[in-house]
């Protein structure tokens, strides 16, 4: 029986058609995982083929880790012809620049006090003196927790607005120092210790 929240399938002939002849699809990996991983839980008796002719899953998140991790391991491993038949793929290249964004604008909103100022503003009081009080950019420090891709995209950000920027990574090489953060270091208490804020972006 599926879940009380598996997707409903009221599907029109066409419709059905379309996805029993796809070979690739886009989907998101909390919706993919269940459907690709666990037919019989989340599909209709008469739908659990419908995805079988699928070659190519492109996830729409930077990890695939919900499909590895959905899989079973050890003694109930699956043999190699039991395993999905399809290439499973994740987002990348732009994810750094999106999350960059995420991050400066909630540092800068709390830094800049935006929320009271826009409360001041609702309660048409403006000129307010406390709104003139905050920390300088260069005086925040942004601890990161971990600088592949998505950590490195951040820390450009960052940085760029002026913030101080703390990288955490097992591995350092000089040029990351130079690009992405004032500082990289293997100690994480070092981190935790010395930050403002902490982003965490490990996989």
């Amino acid at each position: 029986m599926p879940p009380v929240n598996a997707p409903k399938w009221d599907l029109t002939l066409e419709q059905q058609c379309i996805i029993e002849q796809a070979k690739v699809v886009v989907m998101d990996q909390h919706s993919g995982e269940p459907l690709f991983l666990q037919p019989e839980e989340s599909l209709p008796k008469d739908k659990r083929d419908i995805l079988s002719n699928i070659e190519w899953v492109q996830s729409t998140l930077a990890g695939v880790e919900q499909y590895l991790n959905r899989l079973p391991h050890g003694n109930h491993a699956r043999s190699k012809g039991k395993l999905p038949q399809f290439t499973l793929t994740r987002t990348g290249g732009f994810q750094g620049q999106t999350m960059g964004q995420f991050v400066f604008g909630y540092v800068t909103m709390l830094e800049r006090k935006l929320l009271e100022a826009r409360g001041f503003q609702s309660n048409g009081e403006y000129a307010r003196e406390e709104m003139l009080r905050f920390r300088s950019a260069r005086t925040v420090t942004v601890g990161i927790l971990g600088l592949g891709d998505i950590g490195q995209g951040v820390g450009k950000m960052l940085r760029a607005a002026g913030y101080k920027v703390l990288g955490f990574k097992r591995r350092v090489t000089p040029e990351m120092v130079l690009d992405c953060a004032d500082r990289v270091t293997p100690d994480l208490d070092e981190v935790l210790s010395q930050s403002d804020y902490l982003v965490n972006v490990l996989p």
